[in-house]
């Protein structure tokens, strides 16, 4: 009887774990991948990793358009960081998008817009760092979200001031 109810207890909690979309859908905010002051891994950034890794672009793409805003928000990460081309097209859709989020990164929670939010997940999942210096895994595709950003007809202030102090992109 003790077998099976072990068993049962890790069936149960197995489940839980692997079902991403749902437990994503259930925050009520964004987390980055490393939060509070000691700067542990957070506990969605995990199951982000797994729904971005287990979830088809078109599935991505539909949720774009999602009235949940955490999983929206969520799908804009994934498909700029999945997307080899057309990354372009959604950070667009992502800068005309109006939704403001809550989000947790290192020990700040502040509201920020999907766009600042998707950005500086894709900037955080780039940034590489030696001993001396700083550099971007992907500066290509950085540089061409910086692009936008200038050039974009809506303007978001803080994503100016990022590209400004990022220095890839000079006009």
């Amino acid at each position: 009887m003790k077998a099976y109810l072990i068993i049962l207890l890790v069936l149960v909690t197995g489940s839980c774990q692997k079902d991403a979309y749902h437990y994503l859908k259930s925050r009520t905010y964004v987390e980055c991948e490393l939060v509070g002051f000691v700067a542990r891994t957070s506990d969605s950034y995990p199951r982000y990793e797994q729904f971005r890794d287990e979830t088809d672009n078109e599935a991505l793409t539909a949720l774009l358009s999602s009235k949940h805003l955490i999983l929206r928000t969520y799908a804009y990460w994934a498909l700029v960081e999945k997307l080899e081309d057309g990354y372009l097209e959604v950070f667009d859709h992502a800068l005309r998008d109006t939704g403001e989020i809550g989000q947790k990164c290192g020990c700040t929670s502040r509201s920020t817009s999907i766009a600042s939010s998707t950005y500086f997940n894709f900037w955080d999942s780039q940034v590489q760092f030696t001993e001396d210096s700083v550099f971007f895994s992907a500066p290509g595709k950085l540089y061409r979200l910086d692009s936008m950003i200038v050039h974009h007809p809506i303007q978001n202030e803080k994503l100016l001031e990022v590209v400004a102090h990022n220095g890839l992109y000079v006009q």
